[in-house]
């Protein structure tokens, strides 16, 4: 089976209104410093992520006691019997130092021959909206969650 073609695959990404709205969310994500060493944006990229979180249906906490907030989203199965899977990611990102080489403004998503790049775009703030993204369109297509899924988002993992 031949795989389709990065325009192929472009194209179906354009189509796809969920993808769309998450590849929204990813700007605004990126466009948000969240950087725990400089202590810039936590809480704001906290609220925003419990924001999205809680229009999927999660049932979301922002817990605001630490240096950086804490946030638990919580997908449930009606099955009282399902078992739990557990997403651990972080929304803050190193500092975006002018000694790195950017050719773009890193606080803005930029798309060039079929490739994101911004500031957290693969640490971790793309995981994170590809992981919403991929529940968002199951919990579209089939329905209910066959597990729970529980996304755990901190703000310090980039402290060490």
């Amino acid at each position: 089976m031949a795989f389709p073609s990065e325009e192929e695959q472009l194209r179906k990404f354009r189509n796809d209104e969920v993808a769309q709205h998450y590849f929204e969310v990813l700007r605004t994500l990126i466009s948000k410093k969240s950087i725990f060493a400089q202590n810039i944006g936590l809480y704001d990229v906290a609220a925003y992520l419990g924001e999205i979180f809680s229009r999927v249906g999660a049932e979301v906490t922002v817990d605001e006691t630490y240096a950086a907030p804490f946030v638990l989203a919580k997908f449930k199965s009606p099955n009282p019997d399902a078992k739990t899977i557990i997403f651990y990611q972080h929304y803050d990102t190193v500092p975006a130092d002018n000694d790195q080489p950017w050719t773009d403004d890193p606080f803005r998503l930029t798309v060039r021959k079929g490739y994101m790049y911004g500031h957290g775009v693969d640490d971790d703030k793309g995981h994170i909206t590809a992981r919403l993204t991929a529940l968002r369109k199951y919990i579209r297509e089939v329905g209910d969650l066959p597990v729970n899924i529980t996304f755990m988002m901190e703000g310090a993992e980039e402290s060490a």
